[in-house]
């Protein structure tokens, strides 16, 4: 009889995992990990997804708002007053995404690591920018150089504010709170150096500006922005630089404390723009605006053609407040600002000593820029 050969069965393989290498992090391999997911992670993973998208709708409005800060219904301020707040926490909005990208990849949330890097990266891109060193532009002819420089009302060191003027120099200081106790010390204290003062706030007025100048005034007027209780008069002189003459306006707007004073302050801004456009001469414009650059009224300035100086040329994030306490240590907020017109060439800007106030100082230089 033939001898009869048995074939040993062969064990059956695993179908072939096509798309292996087209799998990605939001679709987990089914033989790595189980085929649901845990209902805790499908529940963080939602509000992972809420917490981009609410606050990204939130930014979203308060950059497409159109401020109007003339017309005063109680909808349109408050609403108008929600826009001011987002814009002017713009960079925290980006690094608060920035941090959710990283949960998102945390949670192997693919399509949320990308968008909500793409909001961080929008919203704070500005501001790490500017961390990179820029070296100051050589200038060819002598600048003129301006210092701006909260005091605080209730600041008593005198030496401080002092030295910090004297490192910077400037030809021009614009001061803020020149309260009765800075107006009967500082004018004595920088006489030798900045003999000419202009301050036409009330005598009594804790919050008002003043401009000090090492320079004799062609004029000295009173630029008025407002009808609130906040101080609506703001100094302005005329001075010339290189044979030509130059606008300086020292302003303190009002703080964004309550409903009205947040509507004052995009109003002051608006009016400010709108006397520049007015005049059309060469204007450097320095002071407290207590508001970002990335508010709704810093746009208002822009739109004017006025540049921000330490935007243009300024290294580092620039955070002028808050300057005292724990506080300082966070990302602040730069309401300390410097703007001119075009046909001046910001050089350098960067913050002062500090000066015992809540806010930091900062001097900035500019040049005119070669007539055609």
């Amino acid at each position: 009889m033939p001898k009869h050969t048995t074939r040993s069965a062969t064990p059956a393989l695993p179908p072939p995992r096509r798309y292996a290498l087209l799998m990605s992090v939001d679709e987990p391999d089914p033989v790595a990990e189980p085929a649901t997911v845990p209902r805790s992670l499908r529940v963080l993973r939602g509000v992972a997804w809420l917490a981009l998208l609410f606050p990204a709708a939130a930014m979203a409005f308060a950059f497409l708002w159109p401020d109007n800060p003339e017309r005063t219904t109680l909808t349109f301020d408050l609403l108008g007053a929600a826009a001011f707040v987002l814009r002017s926490a713009t960079l925290h909005a980006g690094l608060a995404f920035l941090g959710l990208a990283i949960i998102a990849e945390l949670l192997r949330e693919r399509r949320l690591r990308l968008w909500a890097a793409l909001a961080g990266a929008l919203l704070a891109g500005p501001t790490l920018l500017a961390l990179i060193p820029r070296a100051a532009a050589p200038a060819a002819v002598e600048p003129v150089r301006v210092m701006t420089l909260n005091l605080l009302h209730s600041n008593t060191d005198l030496d401080a504010v002092e030295a910090s003027i004297r490192a910077a120099d400037p030809d021009l200081l614009v001061v803020q709170e020149f309260g009765p106790a800075w107006a009967a010390t500082l004018p004595a204290r920088l006489a030798d150096r900045w003999p000419h003062l202009h301050a036409p706030g009330r005598a009594d007025d804790g919050l008002a500006p003043a401009i000090f100048s090492r320079r004799p005034f062609l004029r000295a007027e009173t630029v008025r922005l407002g009808d609130g209780w906040w101080p609506a008069d703001q100094p302005a002189v005329l001075v010339t630089h290189q044979s030509r003459e130059l606008l300086v306006v020292g302003v303190h707007m009002p703080t964004p404390t309550s409903l009205d004073l947040i509507t004052q302050n995009r109003r002051y801004h608006r009016r400010l723009a709108q006397l520049a456009t007015r005049r059309g001469q060469s204007f450097i414009i320095a002071g407290d605006f207590n508001a970002a650059p990335s508010s709704v009224g810093s746009h208002d300035l822009r739109h004017a053609g006025f540049v921000d100086a330490f935007a243009a040329v300024g290294t580092g994030p620039g955070f002028t407040w808050p300057a005292l306490g724990l506080a300082r240590l966070a990302p602040g907020f730069r309401i300390d600002q410097l703007w001119a017109t075009p046909d001046l060439t910001p050089r350098a800007a960067a913050l002062s000593l500090p000066t015992g106030s809540d806010h930091r100082p900062v001097v900035a230089e500019w040049t005119w820029k070669p007539t055609p």
